[in-house]
């Protein structure tokens, strides 16, 4: 049985597994913010459940900054699709660190984690710990990752990661480095890519500076670029 990761623009993620799709900050804009929006010919193919998303189930959010989330495509989508969705700003609030749910046989959990820069600390977001079987992912958002989430993840998948997924942000920050470093993760993914042509913020010019160090410091580190496809035996 093959487990699907399909690369969308900025942060999303589709993971495909059994008879589950799940989208990852897949329902976004963020043009006018210096990424990208997402492409009417991909929302139409969600709202139709169209290749690559016929097995579309569920939506989840790091947090509702606008390259993660879109609040009028989502709400058509839940309305329209019928899809189950989580948004960490509804239910991570009170000081709740982690919600586990259990999405047909995909157990995923939301783990508490700070927005980087420090702008941003009242913003309520999450990471991502996928399982399917035997393989486990992690999507870290736009997470600032400490020692107190290095334990919560080892406490909630005590074996090798599969594969993790950071924007270019937290190679270079050295909490967020460090918790790279500290967990057995087999593959390391750079994501969070706009299209080139929407890039405002510099993004593949600081992705291209963290690939030229990742020898020594991030061995095997692949960056990926919207539209790529991860396959996965399990």
């Amino acid at each position: 049985m093959q487990l699907k990761i399909l690369t969308l623009a900025n942060a999303g993620i589709y993971l495909e597994a059994g008879n589950r799709g799940i989208l990852i900050d897949g329902v976004f804009r963020g043009r006018e913010a210096g990424w990208s929006d997402l492409p009417p010919e991909l929302y139409r193919k969600m709202l139709r459940k169209e290749a690559p998303f016929e097995k579309l189930t569920d939506l989840l959010f790091t947090h509702t900054h606008p390259d993660h989330y879109n609040a009028d495509a989502v709400k058509r989508l839940y309305n329209e699709v019928l899809l189950s969705t989580f948004l960490p700003s509804l239910v991570m609030t009170g000081g709740v660190r982690t919600v586990r749910m259990l999405l047909g046989d995909i157990h995923a959990a939301a783990v508490s984690t700070r927005h980087e820069g420090d702008a941003f600390t009242d913003v309520i977001h999450c990471s991502y710990l996928i399982q399917y079987r035997d393989k486990a992912f992690w999507f870290a958002g736009d997470a600032e990752l400490t020692e107190e989430t290095a334990n919560t993840v080892k406490s909630l998948w005590n074996h090798k990661i599969s594969a993790g997924f950071f924007n270019p942000y937290q190679f270079v920050n050295r909490q967020s480095a460090e918790f790279i470093r500290e967990l057995p993760f087999e593959e390391l993914y750079m994501y969070h890519a706009p299209y080139p042509e929407e890039d405002g913020f510099g993004y593949y010019v600081l992705a291209e500076a963290v690939m030229r160090s990742a020898g020594t410091k991030f061995p095997g580190l692949k960056q990926l670029h919207p539209g790529e496809t991860l396959q996965y035996t399990v």
